[in-house]
């Protein structure tokens, strides 16, 4: 309804906003479900509705029942006769994730209405007060700050010092550039440029309309000092970038060296494991199917666990994640173990060497740059989740499920954040970078040893 206090207020307009059902076409009773919907869309089930709980519907006609309390606003529904939505930008930053956070807490029955209620208006004012003191920052995470800026400045310092490139001879330097100019200039024009200009906002404050304000590093310090929510995501980056990795590796070696030993059937095993990388977005879908509530899974053990709720979402990730990448290791580790010398099983075998032994002393030293690339592949993709949790939480992540790319797709597209989103970006990209230097640089080490 219109502000009684705005200038603007029109009784005869009011504010919108639509959302989507779906009855699916192979479903059991799709008729039903169709006829259900036009029951509840319908003006007597309205009429019910506002009699019963007493409160006001935006149905013409509707509102004959209501609470006499309630009668003023009745009628002013009655009246409408145009209807409006919100443009871009125009609700608060951040309020639309504090009601997203609010509203999957009440549907889950773990907050009470009024508690809800508190906790809209708790969010409302540190909105406001955000508003009206846009360049101040609550020193909340000191000791996580100067952390993430130690890792990064190490990263840095142990880059610079593994080495400089060798150069290449003057005869090989002509067909690299001849070979590598033309995929680096599209590279460099759709990938660096963009990255570079990116710099650029993230230090200014634009929500993409009003001119840029120039801010500093404002955003830098609110995201690593203040922000509840980056280090949420962070953390949860963090789960997937150790879980999955831990259960992937292990069980990618192992297939990997049962195929090598000449498994039956192992030309259709391979096709097997490595099908899922195929899918892409579509195998997200299908595991979406599966941990439907009354999905496969939960009829399967008998059990009503919503999978995809806030709760368990990250406990659903990992067997997910590990379908999706064991098959691509598993092809990797099978590639580089028949590259290994069969002359140094062999003399392992003169020796009376054990299955064991020849895997661990033979093996894994001879693969082990195969498998720190993977390391690399894996961390690299668990720093930059982001479909499966956007599909999975119906593009509206509560604070909790957040990832480090979710975050930075909501201040930009919903918060209209662009600068903030750009530091996020910024701070991806310094942590990908760094991670993946450190896991090659000790990766090598242990090589070297090796």
């Amino acid at each position: 309804l219109p502000l009684p206090d705005s200038p603007h207020a029109d009784p005869e307009a009011i504010f919108i906003d639509s959302g989507y059902f779906f009855v699916f076409k192979h479903s059991p009773d799709p008729a039903g479900g169709a006829d259900f919907l036009r029951l509840l869309t319908a003006r007597e089930t309205a009429g019910r509705f506002a009699a019963e709980r007493g409160l006001p519907v935006a149905v013409n006609g509707a509102n004959t029942r209501l609470n006499p309390s309630m009668a003023a606003v009745g009628r002013q529904l009655d009246g409408i006769q145009r209807t409006f939505g919100a443009a871009s930008g125009e609700v608060p930053p951040g309020m639309s994730q504090a009601w997203n956070d609010v509203l999957h807490e009440v549907l889950s029955g773990k907050t009470e209405p009024a508690q809800a209620a508190a906790a809209l208006e708790r969010a409302a004012e540190l909105v406001r007060n955000r508003a009206q003191h846009p360049d101040r920052v609550e020193v909340r995470y000191p000791g996580r700050a100067l952390l993430f800026v130690l890792f990064l400045g190490a990263g840095l310092v142990l880059g610079v010092a593994s080495g400089s490139p060798t150069s290449a001879s003057g005869g090989e330097a002509g067909p690299r550039a001849l070979f590598l100019g033309p995929s680096l200039a599209v590279y460099s024009l759709f990938f660096v440029l963009p990255a570079l200009a990116s710099l650029g906002f993230c230090l200014t404050r634009w929500d993409g309309l009003a001119k840029p304000e120039y801010v500093g590093l404002l955003h830098f310090r609110r995201l690593l000092l203040e922000s509840d929510g980056f280090w949420t995501a962070l953390g949860n980056n963090l789960y997937l970038m150790v879980v999955i990795p831990a259960v992937v590796v292990p069980l990618a070696l192992f297939l990997a060296n049962c195929l090598n030993q000449g498994l039956w059937g192992s030309g259709f095993f391979r096709v097997a494991f490595f099908f899922p990388n195929l899918l892409g977005v579509a195998g997200i879908l299908l595991w979406q199917q599966l941990y439907n509530p009354q999905g496969p899974i939960n009829r399967l053990f008998g059990i009503d666990t919503p999978w995809l709720s806030p709760d368990h979402l990250y406990h659903a990730l990992i067997p997910m994640g590990v379908w999706g990448a064991c098959g691509f290791n598993m092809v990797l580790y099978l590639a580089a173990m028949q590259s290994v010398p069969g002359e140094l099983y062999e003399a392992a075998e003169l020796d009376g060497a054990s299955d064991g032994h020849k895997f661990f002393q033979i093996t894994l030293p001879m693969i082990w740059d195969t498998l720190a690339a993977s390391l690399i592949f894996m961390l690299i993709a668990g720093m930059k989740a982001f479909e499966a949790i956007w599909l999975l939480t119906n593009q509206s992540p509560t604070t909790g499920t957040h990832v480090v790319g979710t975050l930075m797709v909501r201040s930009m597209f919903t918060d209209m954040r662009i600068g903030e989103a750009a530091a996020i970006a910024c701070l991806l990209f310094a942590m990908v970078f760094v991670g993946s230097a450190l896991t090659a640089r000790f990766t090598e080490s242990e090589a070297i040893e090796r």
